[in-house]
């Protein structure tokens, strides 16, 4: 048992011990006539949008789902070990299960009856036990990484966390802390991303204070908050600047533990609904979690001794619906014992999964191995493109396997969605510029303030991003000018094309001049807000002529004349073409900047692209 004293210098081990602020400042005029590195992948692709989606995926639906609990009543730990393709490490080997976990002896493939077990009552409002978890994280048939759960026991000072009766003395708390790592290839370069956090709470759950750090660039971002009354006060850091912001709290509102606390101490039966109000791991904004109890099912789970069979358990099946309080959704589906402990769980599809293993298969081989992930998600198309990023208007059939294109893909200024069936849909794209009509029809959709403000990833009032910013414009006139110069300086001066950034901030990028789509788009927005454009961020997917495929990408957008006109950085060409799929757009500001990403899971591996038609001209 540890002894804290007091809660208000609570920090995690490991957490926040350093953020690094990268190189010193270049002056920008350094900037100016700097060769760019060719990289012709670099130039259109976003793996790191889809690593973002995937570590927000993780985090989202239970994939990053932090087991806190007590075990079941036969630990992890002393059963019979692994499948020899899973314990012996990743490098390309298959899992030993098919892609949704379940395998020969589920109930699909057997007519054997189910005994549903006895319901445990859970531990109530009582201090969960101490414990240590390990999980494995999978995508698709191929592990790329590891998470770890464990909850100790503290002695806090009563008056430091508020005790309610004002006395003082120490009373008995838990530290729960977790760490995720995910390992992954972008066309062949590795990356790695981690999130550590810890939550210091009440006996029953309620939270005094958290801090998590959020590793994706050379800078970390690192959040800390305190519940003060009915306000939970975060600070945000990053590359040496650091932001506040509060939100609203109430004493049934969870951290980043609700689910899995709410299951451990209050196990859920078939039938049952549960709906939970919970703090979003990016330390932005509050969220719900929906929980449907389903039907208890067998389920084949991973064991670590080679050779040996894969473990079968009776779990309870219950879907999940995460709603992000920037209005993002995510499903999945969560598997869970009688007492409550998450042993497997995973995105709508399957494609992302966590399974419940020992600490040496965890921490088995989690090298990239042969998983590229931007590879991986791409969609093809079966006729090239020409022209793809000169074309003025070009017209697409999207099909989603399970989904309305037209209820996933925007309208806006530069795109039309027009449904053809529940399943299909035309889309129509824009090369917009200043005097070019594009969607006529689309819906207003001003700027909100956010869109103008600095934020702890888009850092439009540092000094080094006002000054390249003064020296990009330099010789602009106009609104567009301006964004077109800060559009080609950023490609020039971003000469390391690099895949093994994932979401840096924009003044960690504006020092290291390194990363790929998503640090050249926070940089392009950082800038043309230090000019006074209205700017934010844009997701989708765009089509690179090599591959004759589409990627995940991420590019920015400016508010000019009345209209948001699409800017891509990597590209440097004075706009965008007709090549660009938006799906989502995002301030970039400090509410759930991270979490905006997550309907790309509406898409991934379910859409399907056609051409109809590329016009050089639209008519304009």
């Amino acid at each position: 048992m540890k002894t804290v004293y007091p809660v208000s210098v609570f920090c995690p081990r490991g957490i926040g011990s350093r953020s690094a602020g990268g190189p010193a400042p270049h002056a920008a005029t350094a900037f100016r006539d700097t060769p760019v590195r060719q990289n012709p992948r670099a130039a259109y692709t976003l793996a790191p949008v889809m690593a973002a989606v995937v570590m927000a995926g993780l985090v989202m639906a239970g994939l990053v789902a932090v087991q806190v609990g007590c075990g079941s009543r036969e630990p992890a730990e002393s059963r019979p070990a692994a499948d020899g393709p899973l314990g012996a490490g990743s490098n390309g080997a298959p899992m030993p299960l098919d892609a949704g976990g379940q395998g020969p002896h589920s109930p699909a493939a057997t007519n054997e009856p189910i005994e549903p077990p006895k319901v445990d009552p859970g531990v109530g409002n009582a201090i969960l036990p101490e414990a240590e978890h390990w999980y494995l994280l999978m995508m698709g048939s191929q592990r790329i990484g590891h998470k770890r759960t464990t909850v100790e026991h503290v002695q806090a000072d009563a008056m430091a966390e508020g005790a309610e009766d004002g006395s003082g003395g120490e009373r008995e708390m838990m530290q729960v802390a977790g760490l995720l790592r995910i390992n992954v290839k972008r066309f062949g370069q590795a990356s790695q991303q981690e999130i550590r956090f810890s939550c210091l709470e009440h006996a029953d759950g309620r939270l005094a204070e958290f801090t998590s750090r959020i590793a994706q660039g050379n800078a970390p971002v690192v959040a800390r908050g305190t519940v003060e009354g009915d306000r939970l006060r975060v600070t945000v850091a990053s590359a040496g600047r650091t932001r506040e912001h509060t939100l609203p709290w109430t004493a049934s509102d969870r951290a980043f533990f609700a689910v899995e606390q709410s299951l451990l101490r209050r196990p859920m039966r078939p039938g049952e609904r549960r709906e939970l109000r919970t703090l979003q791991l990016d330390a932005t904004s509050l969220g719900t979690e929906r929980l449907e109890a389903q039907r208890w099912e067998r389920v084949e789970l991973p064991r670590n001794e080679e050779g040996a069979p894969s473990d079968q358990r009776v779990l309870l099946r219950i879907r999940q619906t995460t709603a992000t309080g920037e209005g993002g959704v995510l499903r999945g589906t969560i598997w869970t014992d009688a007492a409550g402990n998450i042993w497997k769980s995973q995105v709508e599809g399957g494609l992302l999964r966590t399974y419940r293993v020992d600490r040496q298969t965890a921490l088995a081989d989690t090298g990239p191995g042969d998983l590229d992930l931007a590879v991986q998600t791409s969609i093809p198309l079966a006729e090239p493109l020409p022209r793809p990023h000169e074309n003025a208007l070009v017209r697409y059939r999207l099909t989603l396997t399970d989904d309305n294109p037209a209820e996933v893909f925007p309208e806006s200024a530069s795109q039309a969605v027009e449904p053809i069936d529940k399943r299909s849909a035309e889309v129509t794209v824009w090369a917009l510029r200043p005097g070019r009509t594009g969607n006529a029809k689309a819906p207003e959709d001003k700027p909100t303030d956010a869109d103008s403000k600095p934020s702890s990833i888009v850092q439009s009032d540092d000094p080094l991003i006002v000054e390249m910013a003064q020296s990009a414009t330099a010789d602009a006139e106009s609104p567009w000018e301006k964004a077109v110069a800060a559009e080609r300086f950023v490609g020039r001066v971003l000469t390391n094309k690099s895949f093994s950034q994932t979401f840096a901030s924009a003044a960690d990028v504006a020092r290291s001049r390194e990363g790929d789509c998503t640090e050249h788009s926070v940089l392009l927005v950082a800038l043309l807000r230090a000019v006074g454009i209205p700017a934010r961020g844009a997701a989708g997917l765009v089509y690179m002529p090599g591959r004759q495929a589409f990627f995940f990408h991420m590019w920015a957008e400016a508010y000019i004349d009345g209209r948001w006109i699409p800017l891509d950085a990597t590209i440097a060409q004075g706009g965008t073409g007709g090549a660009h799929l938006k799906l989502i757009t995002n301030s970039l500001g400090e509410r759930g900047y991270r979490t905006a990403f997550l309907p790309v899971f509406r898409v991934l591996g379910k859409l399907k692209i056609e051409l109809i038609e590329a016009r050089p001209t639209d008519g304009s």
